[in-house]
């Protein structure tokens, strides 16, 4: 299918928007981000509809643009922040349903919406969404939902406190010689864990900004958090886990969005924007599993081939690595739905440029041989150090106010100690000045139109109808796929929840099928020519004006018909 060049003029919508001054000044705050999806509506092209309202009274919007009311498309979903900081993602869908209907007139368009329904959420947690703009800011995931973090039978009891009165919750860092950490060599604003192995010893304990209200001797370990939307599904669902719920799905937002997805077997594919990158950091197929938790040994190739496409199109180098799902709504979208899955972080920090070199740290040209847990262990630990010292030079750069300097202050909790507020301001590190949206969303927008030229498409092949005398026709056809992807994920044939093909041969008249079945299915069709033949002996004596139909289809492939002639032999 023809891609679309994108000239974006969202930067003067945006431009225009009034939302809540922010730790981003731009992004849009519930009640505007909802009056701009009520002003895509307008059917038949784009409709907009409540899929539920929130705990905290929100609403959880879907946009379908594409009329397929007659006869339903194969549909892209596009998920937006499903981890409630990442409100990046939030931005970026709703851009992209609002370029698309834009310019629903351009060619290129009018061929996408032709083949394709587009379903769009672009803030499927609006409650964890809404704290972006809330005061003090906290960067929590949670939706309005009062939980019991602690499980104590009592909820919110100890929340985290503004302490010095900044608008932010950052952290405490408090001189203890029982502490585990110490100041970063390079950049003492960073503090790093000391290494015991290197005779390090620690210097600050380290707490969320806040006192001790319960007085448990616990600090902000209770502030009724809410249910994280990213953390309640039932793909590797992290039991009894902070933020992950009472159950799987047990959240307003989370069950109305999956009971949505099931009740739309049309949708073949799914872009999430979500930190759990599977576009830079392929997911790695695993061995022989009986619960299913890895991507499938004949699926990798495929996702590796459009996320290499993704990053061709986004340009991004070096991107922090990918957190692993838990409960995630992408990894339930692959292993639990059986889509196609890409799931996209979209933007960070970018990395410093190449003739600039990191700062010296010892401790990184270790190499002690270790166990395979001791390297990943010591990798994630230099990986985060390394991104911190980038942040804070990046904020220098950009000139960003995005690191509240330590400053003493009289923590009610520990009179005689000394005790700092400081560090990360939250939001910064996780979501991009906003005048950078229009560029991201050009760069997903094309994105899905690879998606979407990669898809399954069914197509009739060679059809042939031999007259065998007597008013008996052999009739063989075949039914091929000419997209790239097969008609259904090795997970989704697994789990059986995509459709297969279904096929139906229609007679008319007195015409009587003599061996062959009226109906059937194909399992599934490889992509790139992956066929299947039929053959029937069909009896229709005096057939001059008798057409069998043929029919295959399925909701997430699409669908092809095809009218037999019979032709009798003279």
């Amino acid at each position: 299918m023809t891609r679309w060049v994108i000239c974006i003029s969202l930067s003067t919508a945006l431009s225009g928007i009034m939302a809540d001054s922010g730790a981003i000044p731009g992004y849009t705050s519930d009640a505007a981000f909802a009056d701009r999806v009520r002003k895509l509506s307008s059917p038949p092209l784009a409709t907009v509809e409540s899929l539920a309202k929130s705990e905290g009274g929100r609403s959880v919007d879907l946009i379908k643009i594409g009329d397929d009311a007659q006869s339903p498309k194969p549909a892209l979903l596009v998920m937006g922040n499903v981890v409630a900081p990442h409100i990046v993602g939030s931005e970026i869908a709703l851009g992209m349903a609002e370029w698309l209907i834009a310019h629903a007139d351009e060619e290129a368009v009018k061929k996408l919406l032709e083949v394709r329904t587009l379903y769009i959420i672009p803030r499927p947690n609006p409650d964890g969404t809404e704290r972006f703009f809330g005061s003090p800011r906290h960067e929590v995931d949670g939706n309005a939902r009062r939980t019991d973090d602690d499980r104590d039978f009592s909820t919110g009891e100890d929340p985290p406190n503004d302490l010095n009165g900044d608008g932010f919750i950052t952290v405490t860092r408090m001189e203890d010689p029982t502490g585990e950490m110490i100041a970063h060599p390079s950049d003492p604003r960073i503090l790093i864990p000391a290494d015991s192995k290197k005779g390090e010893k620690g210097l600050y304990r380290v707490l969320v900004e806040g006192t001790d209200e319960d007085k448990d001797r616990l600090w902000n370990e209770d502030g009724a958090y809410g249910v994280s939307f990213n953390r309640n599904f039932t793909a590797k669902y992290p039991y009894f886990g902070i933020g992950a719920g009472p159950n799987q799905v047990s959240e307003i937002e989370s069950r109305a969005i999956a009971d949505f997805c099931f009740n739309h077997p049309n949708i073949a594919a799914v872009l999430v924007f979500t930190p759990e990158d599977n576009l830079y950091f392929p997911w790695k197929p695993g061995g022989e599993e009986k619960i299913k938790t890895k991507v499938q040994p004949d699926d990798a190739p495929l996702q590796e081939y459009l996320a290499k496409k993704y990053q061709e199109l986004h340009g991004g180098k070096e991107p922090p690595p990918s957190p692993e799902g838990a409960g995630s709504f992408s990894d339930w979208s692959y292993l639990h739905f059986g889509r196609w899955t890409f799931a996209a972080r979209a933007w960070w920090i970018p990395p410093a440029p190449k003739d600039e070199k990191p700062p010296a740290d010892d401790k990184s040209k270790e190499t002690a041989d270790k166990s395979k847990d001791e390297e990943k262990q010591k990798k994630e630990k230099d990986d985060r150090e390394a991104l911190a010292l980038r942040a804070l030079k990046w904020f220098e750069e950009q000139k960003i106010d995005g690191f509240v300097p330590w400053a003493p202050i009289n923590h009610p909790d520990f009179p005689d100690r000394k005790v700092e507020v400081g560090g990360f301001k939250p939001f910064l590190r996780l979501n991009p000045p906003i005048s950078e949206i229009p560029s991201l969303v050009e760069k997903h927008a094309k994105f899905l139109s690879e998606i979407s030229s990669a898809l399954p498409k069914l197509s009739m092949g060679d059809m042939t109808v031999t007259p065998q005398g007597g008013g008996v026709y052999r009739v063989r056809i075949n039914i091929v796929n000419t997209g790239l992807l097969p008609t259904r994920s090795q997970m989704g044939s697994i789990n059986g929840i995509p459709s297969p093909i279904n096929w139906e041969l229609s007679l008319g008249g007195n015409a009587k099928l003599l061996t062959g079945n009226k109906r059937g299915q194909i399992a599934v069709l490889k992509g790139n020519g992956g066929n299947a033949e039929l053959e029937w002996l069909i009896l229709a004596p005096g057939a001059d004006d008798q057409k069998p139909k043929f029919k295959a289809s399925s909701p997430s492939v699409g669908q092809v018909e095809h009218v037999i002639e019979l032709e009798r032999k003279s």
